[in-house]
């Protein structure tokens, strides 16, 4: 499968350290989500849990996540990824209802947010 820069995939966190989080897609393809693209948060790094908790969110081995490909160097064999964070239906809802927005405008929005920095 070729990665195309900007392109948004599913994964699994398949590793945690105190500088990011390992990210595996469906097709075994492993990347990085680096510390500072994680949203803006105080992380502790829990190594006895596999863990990288923060106030607002933790991150632990086996969390699913939408990532996005920001950084891919065939030389280096690097890839960075950045996390999506999708609003869930009842702040979308909520999100229209304090715009005085229709429900039928949901589908001309596109309402996610990435990298939240």
């Amino acid at each position: 499968m070729q990665l195309t820069v900007g392109e948004i995939l599913e994964g699994k966190i398949t590793g945690i350290t105190n500088f990011g989080v390992f990210v595996e897609l469906e097709n075994t393809v492993e990347g990085m989500i680096r510390i500072e693209d994680l949203p803006q948060d105080q992380y502790e790094y829990l190594e006895d849990r596999f863990t990288l908790k923060g106030y607002k969110r933790s991150f632990t081995i086996g969390d699913k996540l939408t990532v996005k490909n920001i950084r891919a160097d065939i030389l280096s064999r690097e890839i960075d990824f950045e996390l999506v964070l999708y609003l869930k239906d009842s702040q979308v809802l909520d999100y229209l209802h304090q715009h005085h927005l229709q429900q039928d405008c949901l589908y001309n929005l596109k309402l996610f947010f990435v990298g939240n920095k």
